[in-house]
C-alpha cells in the first residue's frame, strides 16, 4: 500500500461492528500494522437522488411579454428553467445538500454552432453554463432552483434554427462535506446524476411549418447607357402566402457578373417587414446580397427592398475587353425559409436590363486644295482630297458603324467628272475597311436619260454645282467604309481623293464650279444594341474657277430707250408752257426797282453803314488784346 502519513500497512481488523454515530448503520475500526494507528470506518446512508427539468412556459413563445423571465430592454423569447431534486432512502437524514451544473442549448452546441440563449441567475449572465451553489434538499418533498434562459438575438440565424428544440443538460453531485455532525449520505450508484430535457418554440404550426414564398423583381424605368449611367436599381418583393415562415432569407445575385453591389434599402414605408442586408460570398466565392428577415414572416406579410448596383463603364467592363462585354445586366433573386416550401417554383425570379451603347458622333470635312483654277489648255486632271474627321464624343464606344461617301461622277448635263479608278478612299489610321457599293451606270441609256432631264439654255450661268442629292443618286459613286470599335473621345480619319477632268467641267461658260462630296454615318446591326444619337451628315466642297472670268453678254431693249427720250421731251415742253403762263419770262418789275435805288441814293447809304461797322472794335478782338 502506498505510504500515507507514515502508514506502512492497512487491513488488520481489531473490532466488531458497532453503531458509533447512532445513525443505525454499523461502524468498525481497522488497525494499521506497525503504524500504531487505528482507522474508524463509518457507514454512510445510501440515498436515491433524482432530478428533473421543468420549463415555464412549457413551449417558448416568440415574444417574452408577460413572462417571468422577460426583461424590459427587449421582447426576445425566454423561458424559466427549473432544476428540481428529491431523494429517498432508508434511515436517511431529513435533508441533504446538492449542487448542479446546467448547460444550455446542448443540441446546437453539439453541432459546433453558436448557442441561442444565455443563462441568467437574477441579473447575472452566466453565458451557456451555470454552476449553482449548494442547495438544501428536504426528504419531505421536491426542491427546485431556477435560472432564466434568454434568446440573445432574433436574427435570421435564430429563426432558421427555430425547428431545433431548445435542450438543456443538468449534472448534480451531493455535497462533499456533512453539516452538523451528520454523516454525509451517498448517492445510489445505480441512479444517474445527470439529466437532459428540452422544449420547443411556439411556431403556430403542427411541427414543421409549410410556408409559400413568392418573389417578384421590378426594374427601374431608366435605361443603362454604357459610359453614362452610374448606378441602377432593382426592386425585389417577396410575400408569404402559406404558414408562418421562419429564417427567411432573400439572396440577390447579379448572375451576369458585371455589376457591383452598392447598397440595399428596405422599403419600410410600403409596409415591408424589417430586413438586414449585407454583401456576402456564396459557395462558389461569388459576391451576392443576403437580406434576412429578423422576425417571423406570417401569412400575407411581405418584404420589399431596393438593391442598387454600380453600372459604370469600369464596373461593366472590369477585367474584360470590349469584345467580351455583355449587353445586359441580369439579377436573380431567391427566397428561402425553414420548413416545407409549398411551391418552390415561384421562390425565384429573374429580371434583365439591357445595356445600351449610345454614341454621339461628330463628322467634319475639309478640302485640299480648297479652290483651284483650270489650266489654259483645259486637258488636265485636278486632284482634290476631302479629309473627313469622324469623332466619337461618347458616352459609349461605337462597336460597329459605317460611313457612306457619295461622290458626283456625272454632271446634270451628262459630263463625266470622274473616270473609273479615278478616286481613292484612304483610312489614315487603318480603323476602317472601305468598299464600293454603288457605281453610276455610265452607259448611253443613262446618259440620254440625264440629257433629257437637263435644261437646254444658252445663257451663261454664274456657277455650277456637282452634288449628290441622296445616297441613291444615279449620278454618284457611293463608297461604304466599315469602322471598327471607336472608343469615346477617339477619332478616325478618312480621305476621299479624286481626280476631276478639266474638260468635263465645261467651265468656259461659268465663273465657278462647286464640287461636293457627302459623308453619312449610319449604325450597323451587331450583337450590341448600339444607338447612334443621330445620323450625322457632312459635306465638303471644292471650288474650281476658269482661267479667266467670263462676262456674260446681256440683251438691251431699244424701245425702252426710245420711250424714255420721248417722255423727257414732252415733259420739258409742258414745264416751259407752265412757266410762261406764270410770267416767269417777263422782267419789267426788276427794271423799275433798280431805277428807284439809283434815284434815292440807296447804294451810298449802304456803303456808309458798312464803313461805320468796320470802324468799331469787336468784343472778341478786345478780349484777345488783353
Amino acid at each position: 500500500m502506498t505510504s500515507f502519513n507514515g502508514i506502512k500497512s492497512f487491513g488488520t481488523y481489531i473490532s466488531r461492528p458497532l453503531d458509533i454515530d447512532n445513525n443505525k448503520y454499523a461502524d468498525f475500526a481497522v488497525g494499521a500494522f506497525q503504524s500504531d494507528t487505528t482507522f474508524l470506518l463509518r457507514t454512510s446512508p445510501v440515498i436515491t437522488m433524482t432530478s428533473r427539468l421543468k420549463f415555464n412556459p412549457p413551449i417558448i413563445p416568440l415574444t417574452s411579454t408577460g413572462l417571468q423571465c422577460a426583461i424590459s430592454s427587449n421582447g426576445n423569447p425566454c423561458v424559466t428553467v427549473s432544476v428540481c431534486f428529491s431523494y429517498t432512502g432508508t434511515d436517511v437524514p431529513v435533508s441533504t445538500r446538492v449542487n448542479y451544473t446546467l448547460n444550455a442549448d446542448t443540441t446546437i452546441t453539439g453541432q459546433s454552432k453558436t448557442r441561442r440563449v444565455d443563462l441568467y441567475k437574477a441579473t447575472t449572465n452566466h453565458a451557456g453554463v451555470y454552476s449553482s451553489n449548494l442547495i438544501s434538499v428536504s426528504i419531505t418533498g421536491e426542491t427546485c432552483d431556477y435560472v432564466y434562459a434568454r434568446v440573445m438575438s432574433t436574427s435570421r440565424d435564430f429563426f432558421s434554427q427555430i425547428a431545433i428544440s431548445m435542450d438543456f443538460q443538468a449534472q448534480f453531485q451531493l455535497a462533499e462535506t456533512s453539516s452538523g455532525g451528520v454523516v454525509k449520505p451517498v448517492q445510489d450508484a445505480n441512479t444517474p446524476t445527470s439529466i437532459s430535457d428540452g422544449t420547443t418554440f411556439m411556431t403556430g404550426c403542427n411541427g414543421v411549418c409549410d410556408p409559400d414564398l413568392q418573389v417578384d423583381i421590378t426594374k427601374d424605368v431608366m435605361s443603362i447607357i454604357y459610359g453614362q449611367t452610374i448606378d441602377y436599381s432593382f426592386t425585389v418583393r417577396f410575400i408569404n402566402k402559406g404558414e408562418p415562415a421562419f429564417g427567411v432569407r432573400l439572396i440577390g445575385d447579379i448572375s451576369s457578373d458585371n455589376a457591383l453591389f452598392l447598397d440595399a434599402t428596405p422599403l419600410l414605408t410600403d409596409g415591408s417587414v424589417q430586413l438586414t442586408c449585407a454583401n456576402a460570398m456564396d459557395s462558389n466565392n461569388r459576391s451576392v446580397v443576403h437580406c434576412d428577415v429578423n422576425s417571423v414572416l406570417y401569412q400575407k406579410q411581405f418584404g420589399a427592398v431596393r438593391l442598387r448596383y454600380n453600372v459604370t463603364s469600369a464596373a461593366l467592363s472590369k477585367n474584360i475587353t470590349y469584345s467580351d462585354l455583355l449587353p445586359y445586366v441580369k439579377l436573380t433573386a431567391i427566397a428561402s425559409a425553414v420548413g416545407n416550401e409549398v411551391s418552390p417554383g415561384d421562390n425565384t425570379d429573374t429580371e434583365t436590363q439591357d445595356v445600351t451603347f449610345a454614341a454621339d458622333m461628330a463628322i467634319s470635312g475639309v478640302s485640299t486644295p480648297e479652290q483651284s483654277r483650270v489650266s489654259e489648255t483645259k486637258d488636265k486632271f485636278r486632284t482634290f482630297t476631302h479629309s473627313y474627321d469622324i469623332f466619337n464624343t461618347g458616352p459609349s464606344p461605337l462597336f460597329a458603324s459605317k460611313v457612306l461617301f457619295a461622290i458626283p461622277a456625272i454632271t446634270d448635263t451628262a459630263d463625266v467628272l470622274i473616270q473609273t479608278k479615278a478616286y481613292k478612299i484612304i483610312s489614315k489610321d487603318q480603323k476602317s475597311n472601305c468598299t464600293i457599293i454603288l457605281v453610276p451606270g455610265l452607259h448611253v441609256g443613262l446618259k440620254m436619260q440625264i440629257l433629257t432631264q437637263a435644261q437646254t439654255n444658252n445663257a451663261v450661268d454664274v456657277q455650277k454645282i456637282a452634288d449628290c442629292k441622296s445616297l441613291d443618286d444615279p449620278k454618284c459613286v457611293v463608297v461604304e467604309c466599315l469602322i471598327q470599335t471607336l472608343k469615346p473621345n477617339e477619332n478616325t480619319l478618312i480621305d476621299v481623293q479624286f481626280n476631276v477632268t478639266e474638260a468635263s467641267l465645261n467651265i468656259d461658260s461659268i465663273n465657278e464650279f462647286q464640287f461636293y462630296t457627302t459623308a453619312v454615318i449610319n449604325p450597323v446591326k451587331s450583337e450590341f444594341p448600339d444607338s447612334l444619337k443621330a445620323n450625322k451628315t457632312a459635306k465638303t466642297v471644292s471650288f474650281i474657277y476658269p482661267a479667266s472670268l467670263v462676262t456674260p453678254d446681256q440683251e438691251i431693249n431699244l424701245w425702252i430707250i426710245v420711250g424714255s427720250v420721248i417722255a423727257g421731251v414732252v415733259l420739258f415742253i409742258v414745264l416751259g408752257i407752265i412757266l410762261w403762263k406764270c410770267g416767269f419770262f417777263k422782267r419789267e418789275k426788276k427794271d423799275k426797282i433798280d431805277k428807284w435805288k439809283r434815284q434815292s441814293n440807296f447804294y451810298e447809304q449802304r456803303k456808309t453803314q458798312r464803313l461805320s461797322r468796320l470802324s468799331k472794335p469787336k468784343d472778341d478782338e478786345v478780349a484777345l488784346s488783353i
